[in-house]
């Protein structure tokens, strides 16, 4: 009796051990500062389906390398234009306890962006950076939302000409309800 079990074990420890395994290829992580606004996403999706939803975007988080120059969050989101594939901003948020401590990462981030990137246009005060090089365009504030005792610490890099075109085909699927 103990040889029967024995035996069908082994059939379905080969059936199994014989089966197709799909494997996935491993994602790579990939530094924020890296990712390029208004160019296709630089690492193949695991799925790209052919869902059509109704918004104009496709929205994923992707992590950040351990070694990342920005160390106030683990991911950041990605919004890529369905109809051209593009990235058409990158954007993450954190909460802090205190105004302060949101503001020096602000400091930290603008110096980064500053470091990384030629940029033309600034403004900043306390708690607000705001830049502009080339197409892309930064937002990095602190802010308090209505009822919440936390500051929030934002973050958006953006194509300036993607921006525009998302503002005007979200405005004509709202009006259009």
């Amino acid at each position: 009796m103990k040889m029967k079990y024995l035996s069908s074990f082994l059939f379905l420890f080969i059936l199994i051990g014989c089966e197709e395994k799909i494997e996935y290829p491993a994602s790579e992580s990939i530094d924020l500062f890296d990712i390029e606004v208004g160019k296709p996403f630089p690492i193949k999706p695991l799925f790209a389906g052919e869902h059509r939803g109704t918004l104009p975007v496709i929205m994923f988080s992707v992590p950040l390398p351990e070694n990342s120059s920005i160390k106030a969050v683990n991911d950041f989101k990605v919004q890529i234009s369905r109809d051209s594939g593009l990235i058409s901003h990158v954007s993450f948020q954190r909460a802090y306890s205190s105004l302060e401590s949101c503001k020096n990462e602000v400091d930290t981030l603008s110096s980064l962006v500053k470091s990384k990137f030629q940029v033309q246009n600034e403004s900043s005060n306390y708690s607000t950076f705001e830049a502009l090089s080339g197409d892309v365009e930064f937002d990095i504030y602190c802010s308090v939302a209505e009822g919440s005792p936390y500051h929030d610490l934002r973050f958006l890099m953006s194509s300036k000409k993607l921006r525009l075109k998302y503002e005007k085909q979200m405005k004509s699927l709202t009006s259009s309800s």
